[in-house]
């Protein structure tokens, strides 16, 4: 079930990451009281377009979608907050040059797609939220 999943893009891929870890950096990097414990599953999904030089998303399971909605809020104050400094690997202790993380609940398919569809229509028209 996906209700309590949240999907993260952006995390560089290592051949010895602990992504737990780096689930419970990422939280308490965006100030989210997220317990080890409170991540059930994180694995890396299968890309659909094995050309994009993108990394892997991250999925994570967390124990509850108050949990889920509790990190992604956390994200999404951070970054009003800090409109300079936004959420990127840096905070999460990547080495290298810092570029963005993105955190969204994890969608099935057909929906990220309506979504994308969304915001490309919503950019056309210059309307500024969508969702």
């Amino acid at each position: 079930m996906r209700e309590s999943n949240v999907e993260i893009n952006g995390l560089p891929e290592k051949n010895s990451e602990n992504l737990p870890c780096i689930i419970t950096k990422l939280a308490k990097s965006v100030d989210c009281q997220i317990k080890d414990d409170d991540v059930l599953h994180v694995t890396r999904v299968a890309k659909l377009n094995k050309e994009n030089p993108r990394p892997r998303t991250v999925v994570a399971k967390l124990r509850s979608t108050r949990h889920r909605d509790a990190l992604i809020a956390a994200v999404s104050s951070y970054n009003r907050k800090n409109p300079t400094n936004k959420l990127s690997t840096s905070h999460v202790g990547y080495d290298g040059p810092s570029s963005p993380v993105y955190v969204a609940e994890h969608l099935t398919p057909t929906n990220k797609s309506l979504h994308a569809e969304v915001r490309k229509k919503a950019k056309e028209l210059s309307y500024k939220f969508v969702w």
